[in-house]
């Protein structure tokens, strides 16, 4: 719709254009009599428009990589009922109650577990990273082909020895139709030497059922469809019975009601669960992490680039109010010089706005190599067998349609009602230059903000986030509103500090409330300077006098700046947006390196790595602290054992114990809280060694203290039950409640919570009674500590060789910084394409100004000024405008900065300022922006004083 009345707009334009041929003629040769301001207007509105389809096409890649994995993996699956391990007559009875509403085609049953899946002999090689967990299901082929979630792909049913398996699964296992896999349904001796063979019938690439990874997406790496029976078989320990049900609700005009309906079997049987994926995950995708920061880049975008803009035409008008006066004087209409104005403005957009959404396009295809490169690199990462991958680029035509009505009309607005104020100045003002001065309107200022923020709220559902903003914006409005408030400096000042100082006092929730804060931040700065830019240029002044430079240099410099503090502010804004955003992406990503290095010895309590026995048969080689000791780089090794426990009579709270031996208590850095009397005056490593020699010790974390009702203290006689474990390859361990062995311990020590590191539990030494009782069957392996010198890739190699399963803090710590550091490395790829609109801006202020100083500055030569003093005028003063745009966009991304810790890191990690970063940032951005106008500088300085005094060139 917006489309359509646009492109009305656009032909009415042109009807004009068209009607009216001598003013349209005479617009059209202005956008060429200068030419290198024509080239700074189409540049910097190119460059405005490309940073809105820039975002746009981001955020249009990423929502299109969500919703082309619910297409695929869902399609008419709107609905999984999850009855696992409840009785069928009592899911029947549920699903009765639903089935009033949605016919029978509609629910269809399903046997659905995740399995190991491997190729035909390489089970006889079994390593860790050979192993790819992935869905394995089947369902009644009768009732599917009856369903409406048929697909002609599967129209006969499968033998007994046939699967169907994903494209993404046959590309993952290098295998072809006519091949077998294996899959591994347990993990006993037998199946694991015999493992179930299946012949590969179809490699499928269909979207729907045939695609299904799960409620949940898990089984990203794909899929393997089996027949009815050989599907229930892999049940058999929930009873052969289908564990989940798919609903369709497409053909349903009431889905919402039905939706409820479905949910409300959850409250009728415990245990149901149930999700709908597709809705799930598209609110996800609206509300996320990700969708957040590509939503604040596209805010922020919009507003630089429609600030660059806005400030492109601003200058113009302001240059031609002279010739509109000698226009009208010589006998042209209002109205002509409005058109003239306004198709001038329409001539720059109709050759910039393309140019814009063109180079906008390569700028966020550039931006999305940057994120498949990202995803590809964190696939690769070998701990884990899936990271999903955006290898699509994709740009909706509806983002080319708004960017390019945005490109279009923000400027184009602007003229039209400049044009109209340039066109109603009096005669002799415009002609001489002088400001006309405006009707106080206070009361139609503030009526239309009223009604406007009204409207704003309401649309908006009365969102806290949009009045805080409206309420700040108001105050900041103040002396704009109420003419007479403009001399009353320290009120004005203390409403405008009121308003910065609430975007860091005032408590952070979530993205939303940190944009908005974001955005009154960097307003609320710029506009203290502008306001008291009086007593700042006193302060530069007494600054410059210091250095000795020539008075009447300095006066020249600070001048301009003090007149024109409305175009000073579009270019301190547009710096501050995007130093604000890069200044961000430099801070927190500083503190999560710096937190993921510090908590490096906290992983493993100050171990390097570790090695892992899974107690299950033929997976892995059963290794040793000494065997581990022997291999090159290891300094030391400790063996661990980790056996599923419970705290006796407390409430079924069940934790991994973890055994150490004598090394993990020599070693361990783990801090302790809480000790015995007699410990007192020992340091935390003396605290570790009476540990390790009371056998009856244990170290109880405050973590799992905290979850009980009674909570232990220090001296404390406790007991700990060993319970019975199932260990399975795909699932987490089956516990039995039955208590098989009990031994007492007293709580020597209260320790800080450790659930991010190996010590997920209380720790005892391997020396009590009955300890190689208590360990059977558990969860065990060694951690060791390495040589600084190690090389990765020998240490690896040994570890494969002898089939250890193996995890490095190292690998650990760089997949989180490598994780962060990427994201944030894809934002800045953007953003620093967006100081282009700074500079640009800068070099547009510097040039107009330049135009519209011609005759000051053949004044200045006229009475003294040589070329050095003129450049030395100029370059102080564009230096003061830089530096002012630095400060407050280094302020204001500090200082949001700390609004996002707070939120999202908080206590665990101190807030750190890499401030020779930000000096570094500075420098560069203050070096580029000097360097934009040194040219056009230099030229300036030899304009000739009798050339500079014509009155019109």
């Amino acid at each position: 719709m917006v489309a359509y009345i646009f492109i009305f707009l656009v032909l009415l334009i042109f009807l004009f254009l068209l009607k009216d041929r001598l003013i349209t003629k005479i617009s059209f040769k202005n956008i060429f009599r200068k030419k290198t301001q024509t080239f700074l207007i189409l540049l910097g509105t190119m460059i405005g428009t490309s940073f809105i389809i820039g975002a746009m096409g981001i955020n249009d890649t990423y929502n299109n990589f969500v919703n082309t994995n619910i297409e695929k993996f869902y399609y008419k699956i709107d609905a999984v009922v999850n009855v696992d391990g409840i009785e069928q007559d009592k899911v029947d009875e549920a699903l009765s109650k639903i089935k009033q509403d949605i016919e029978d085609e509609n629910i269809l049953p399903v046997y659905y577990k995740m399995y190991p899946v491997l190729k035909e002999g390489q089970i006889q090689q079994l390593n860790f990273s050979d192993i790819t967990n992935v869905a394995v299901f089947g369902f009644p082929f009768e009732k599917y082909k009856n369903s409406e979630f048929y697909n002609e792909i599967y129209s006969e049913p499968l033998g007994p020895n046939q699967a169907i398996i994903t494209q993404d699964l046959a590309d993952n296992l290098e295998v072809k139709v006519g091949d077998v896999i294996q899959i591994l349904d347990s993990a006993n001796v037998a199946t694991i030497l015999f493992p179930n063979k299946y012949e590969i019938r179809d490699i499928i690439n269909s979207k729907g059922l045939l695609n299904y990874r799960g409620r949940n997406s898990e089984s990203q790496r794909g899929a393997v469809i089996l027949n009815e029976r050989k599907a229930a078989n892999l049940l058999r320990a929930t009873g052969s019975k289908p564990n989940q049900y798919l609903i369709n609700l497409d053909d349903f005009e009431n889905q919402e009601q039905i939706f409820a309906e479905i949910e409300s079997l959850e409250e009728s049987i415990d245990g149901l669960s149930v999700v709908f994926p597709k809705k799930r995950q598209r609110e996800m995708l609206s509300s996320g992490e990700i969708s957040a920061i590509f939503l604040a880049l596209s805010s922020f975008s919009f507003l630089a680039g429609g600030i660059l803009m806005i400030s492109i035409y601003s200058m113009l008008m302001n240059q031609r109010k002279k010739e509109m006066g000698v226009l009208r004087a010589i006998g042209f209409k209002k109205d002509k010089i409005r058109r003239m104005i306004f198709f001038e403005g329409v001539f720059y957009n109709l050759f910039s706005v393309p140019l814009g959404l063109i180079s906008g396009y390569l700028l966020s295809r550039f931006t999305f190599e940057q994120i498949s490169g990202f995803s590809e690199s964190l696939s690769n990462f070998e701990l884990f067998s899936y990271f999903p991958q955006i290898n699509e680029f994709f740009v909706r035509p509806e983002s080319f349609i708004i960017s390019g009505i945005a490109g279009f009309l923000i400027p184009t607005i602007f003229i039209y009602f400049y044009s109209y104020n340039v066109s109603n100045m009096n005669i002799v003002n415009a002609i001489k230059g002088i400001k006309q001065e405006s009707k106080s309107r206070t009361k139609t200022y503030l009526a239309g903000y009223l009604i406007i923020s009204l409207l704003v709220s309401w649309l908006l559902n009365f969102n806290y986030s949009v009045i805080y903003f409206l309420i700040s914006t108001f105050a900041l409005l103040l002396p704009l509103i109420f003419k007479k408030l403009m001399d009353k400096k320290i009120f004005i000042n203390i409403a405008y500090f009121a308003v910065f100082l609430s975007t860091i006092l005032i408590p952070s929730e979530d993205y939303i409330f940190i944009g908005a804060k974001s955005f009154v931040m960097i307003i609320s700065s710029v506009v203290i300077f502008l306001y008291d830019f009086d007593f700042i240029i006193l302060g530069i002044k007494k600054l410059l006098n210091i250095f000795k430079i020539n008075k009447a240099i300095v006066n020249i410099s600070t001048s301009y700046p003090s007149k024109k503090k409305g175009d000073v502010s579009l270019i301190i804004i547009l710096y501050s947006i995007v130093l604000f955003l890069i200044v961000i992406s430099t801070i927190i990503p500083n503190i999560q390196r710096t937190q993921m290095n510090r908590s490096r010895d906290e992983l493993f309590a100050g171990f390097d790595g570790a090695v892992i026995n899974i107690p299950v048969p033929l997976l892995s080689t059963k290794s040793d602290k000494s065997q581990i000791k022997e291999i090159k780089y290891v300094e030391e090794a400790a063996n661990f054992y980790y056996v599923p426990s419970t705290l006796v009579n407390a409430d079924n709270e069940y934790f991994p114990l973890m055994i150490g031996s004598d090394e993990f208590f020599d070693v361990n850095n783990i801090k302790v809280k809480e000790k015995m009397d007699y410990m007192k005056n020992m340091s935390d490593r003396e605290v570790w060694q009476e540990i390790k020699n009371n056998p009856n010790y244990i170290a109880f974390p405050e973590s799992i203290n905290n979850s009980l009702k009674e909570k232990v203290k220090v001296g404390q006689e406790i007991e700990i039950g060993k319970l019975n474990a199932t260990f399975s390859m795909t699932e987490r361990p089956e516990l039995s409640e039955n208590v098989e062995m009990k031994i007492p311990f007293t709580v020597a020590a209260i320790i800080p919570e450790v659930i991010n590191t190996i010590t997920m539990g209380p720790i005892v030494s391997d020396n009590f009674e009955g300890y190689s009782q208590f360990i059977q069957g558990s969860f065990n392996g060694q951690i060791f500590t390495l040589q600084e010198n190690y090389v990765r890739k020998e240490l690896e190699n040994v570890f494969k060789q002898n089939k250890y399963f193996f995890v490095l803090v190292d690998d650990l710590v760089n997949f989180g910084l490598n994780a962060t550091e990427g994201v944030f490395s894809i934002i800045n790829s953007f953003l620093y394409f967006g100081l282009i609109v700074g500079v640009v801006g800068l070099a547009i202020t510097f040039i107009k100004s330049i135009d519209l100083r011609t005759s000051a500055i053949g004044m200045l030569k006229a009475i003294g000024f040589n070329n050095k003093m003129v450049f030395e005028s100029f370059f102080i003063e564009y230096s003061i405008m830089i530096f002012l745009a630095i400060l407050s966009g280094l302020l204001s991304g500090i200082i949001g900065s700390y609004n996002i810790y707070t939120v999202f890191i908080g206590e665990a990690m101190p807030f750190i300022i890499p401030w020779m970063n930000l000096i570094y940032i500075a420098i560069g951005l203050y070096a580029v922006s000097i360097a934009s106008i040194i040219i056009p500088l230099y030229n300036t300085t030899k304009i000739q004083a009798a050339e500079s005094m014509r009155v019109e060139d």
